[in-house]
């Protein structure tokens, strides 16, 4: 199960020490051990609050006639008359647990650096915030970056390192994963760079234009995949979608990615996860 892979194991570990005391601290993957304590009841509760066409979105992709699959849905007669819209508790920040680690069954330690957002962010900015601060962070810590260079050359860290951005109106974080011999010295290294990130000499007008190039390429490359634009389609409260990615790119400036690392790094916390090998 999840809990008992390693990879996901460090990313939901790191996510509950940045939220810990709501529900993004819960287990929702789950172990072999957790997984065995499920009952049919436990299921069919689920199923009967959970499943229903009604909390479904059904996005097709593809050479169809829609038309024809429009009527079909239709004829099915989905509607659900009971229901209910849940309601969304407001989540309420506790402090972090700045470090931890735990021991599992790798051939090298594993770390994870999160950075958790305080102020908020508006369901109209969102996907431009994530935009901003993944040209941030491949800036200061992409392959192009003069920090990851230097790191792997020394044999620091390797190709695994990648990065994860996720920003809604309700919570906001970025996360950086890695395989490295020296977790310790490198989480010291990188949160010192994330707080002092204005000073980063790889953030600057010239990078920023190779990583957007580098974004324009993965991006109209990824058009060719169906299965790509199915998974990664949203459409945001302001009418944003993936497609407006190119024109949001020529759009964005250095002094808007700075803009962004402010709103997130200034009075946000930055907690480190790591796995030894036992």
């Amino acid at each position: 199960m999840y809990q008992d892979d390693p990879d996901s194991c460090l990313f939901f570990s790191t996510l509950a020490n940045l939220y810990p005391g709501t529900p993004l601290a819960t287990d929702i993957v789950g172990s072999e051990e957790s997984i065995s304590q499920i009952n049919l009841t436990n299921l069919q509760e689920n199923f009967t609050k959970f499943y229903k066409p009604v909390n479904m979105s059904l996005f097709l992709v593809g050479n169809f006639d829609v038309e024809r699959v429009q009527d079909y849905f239709e004829s099915k007669e989905l509607k659900d008359s009971d229901f209910q819209e849940v309601a969304r508790e407001k989540l309420f920040l506790q402090p972090v647990k700045l470090t931890d680690s735990m021991r599992m069954e790798v051939s090298s330690p594993k770390l994870a650096i999160g950075v958790r957002g305080k102020r908020e962010v508006s369901e109209a900015d969102c996907y431009r915030h994530h935009i901003l601060l993944k040209l941030l962070f491949a800036m200061m810590f992409g392959w192009t970056s003069d920090r990851f260079q230097k790191c792997y050359e020394s044999g620091k860290i390797d190709a695994s390192l990648s990065l994860e951005v996720e920003i809604t109106s309700r919570f906001h974080f970025v996360m950086l994963t890695m395989d490295t011999k020296e977790p310790v010295a490198l989480s010291h290294q990188f949160r010192k760079a994330i707080r002092n990130f204005t000073k980063d000499l790889d953030i600057t007008e010239e990078h920023l234009d190779i990583i957007k190039r580098e974004m324009f390429g993965e991006f109209f490359s990824s058009m060719n995949s169906l299965e790509f634009i199915a998974t990664q389609y949203d459409a945001f409260e302001n009418g944003e979608t993936i497609f407006d990615l190119p024109k949001i790119l020529q759009e964005i400036t250095l002094e808007d990615v700075l803009d962004a690392g402010h709103h997130l790094i200034d009075d946000g916390d930055i907690v480190d996860f790591t796995i030894f090998p036992s």
